[in-house]
């Protein structure tokens, strides 16, 4: 089951938004977040956005022990991703940019583990 986790944001590397990075869940699966509020009547129009994916290199996760995919609306778009190996050292961010991600009521990103758990620690989603 996904597991909260958080350390102190002093302690993360990298650019970008430490505090974001600071925290997360390990073990996750899929998040939904819905793009319009409430119920309408009728069908939002189509719409393209920017999404950021921000992940943290654990401090005592060796590399290739969390190795995973990531799809946004079904389109996988990270293959057999290792945080740990791509950023290098411990406790180091890592942000991943997609645009052109098609949406209208919902944003569906999943996680598919091949080693280990997945983890995620923030999700950015700015219209295009």
């Amino acid at each position: 089951s996904p597991e909260a986790f958080s350390r102190h944001r002093t302690g993360v590397q990298g650019e970008g938004l430490k505090g974001v990075a600071a925290s997360g869940i390990k073990g996750v699966t899929s998040v939904r977040v819905p793009l319009v509020i409430g119920k309408s009547k009728t069908e939002p129009p189509v719409r393209t956005f920017k999404v950021k994916l921000y992940f943290v290199s654990d401090h005592d996760t060796p590399e290739s022990a969390d190795v995973f995919s990531v799809s946004l609306q079904g389109k996988e778009l990270l293959t057999d991703f290792d945080v740990r190996k791509e950023a290098g050292a411990k406790e180091r961010m890592i942000v991943k940019e997609f645009r052109g991600v098609v949406g209208r009521r919902e944003l569906l990103v999943t996680f598919a583990s091949k080693q280990g758990k997945a983890s995620l620690c923030g999700l950015e989603i700015v219209a295009e």
